[in-house]
């Protein structure tokens, strides 16, 4: 999974735990690691940290290798 499908796959999972103010940054050319980056906020420190939670493991179900997990 790559690209629009990824980036779509993250967003998704993000909503699953109402992250809030979901933002994807197009960084082609000004990142050597990444394509997009998104950032959400949430309601707490915690709530954050689950959503972060819960997209590693979401995306370690689905066969992908989050970087730095």
């Amino acid at each position: 999974m790559q690209g629009k499908a990824l980036q779509d796959f993250v967003i998704d999972k993000i909503d699953d735990l109402k992250g809030q103010d979901i933002i994807a940054i197009d960084v082609k050319g000004k990142s050597s690691i990444t394509d997009c980056m998104i950032i959400c906020t949430g309601t707490s420190t915690r709530h954050v940290v689950s959503i972060a939670d819960h997209v590693v493991q979401e995306s370690r179900a689905a066969g992908l290798l989050p970087a730095g997990c």
